[in-house]
Formats: structure tokens, C-alpha cells, sequence
């Protein structure tokens, strides 16, 4: 009977211990995603905001045409 208790904990023990290292994976992979999302995020706007991009400039320029 405490052979059957004794294997129970271990059981109970190793699981928990799995749970825990499987928690800091998925947060560690979650925050590595995030990480390429605001990287691409941030990429996507520095080339919507370059001064000299012809897009841009056309914006501009109807922003300061509407704004007279």
C-alpha cells in the first residue's frame, strides 16, 4: 500500500513539474511571436513614414491642399 501511495506522488510530482515546464515554454514562444509581430509591425511603418517615399509625399500634399 505505501508502494502504491509512494508511486502516486511521484506520479502527481512528475506531472506537475511537466505542466510547469510546458507553461514556461508556451509563454517563452509566446513572447518570441509577439516579438516578430511588432517586429514586422514596426518595419511596415517606418517604410509608410519615410519623408522621401512618393506616397507619402502625394498625402502630404493633399493634407496641405484640403487643409487652405
Amino acid at each position: 500500500m505505501t508502494a502504491l501511495k509512494i508511486k502516486k506522488r511521484i506520479s502527481l510530482i512528475g506531472f506537475g513539474i511537466s505542466v510547469v515546464i510546458l507553461y514556461m515554454l508556451l509563454y517563452y514562444l509566446y513572447n518570441v511571436y509577439l516579438n516578430i509581430i511588432y517586429f514586422a509591425l514596426a518595419f511596415a511603418l517606418v517604410q509608410f513614414t519615410k519623408v522621401n517615399h512618393p506616397l507619402n509625399n502625394r498625402i502630404y500634399r493633399f493634407i496641405k491642399e484640403h487643409k487652405k
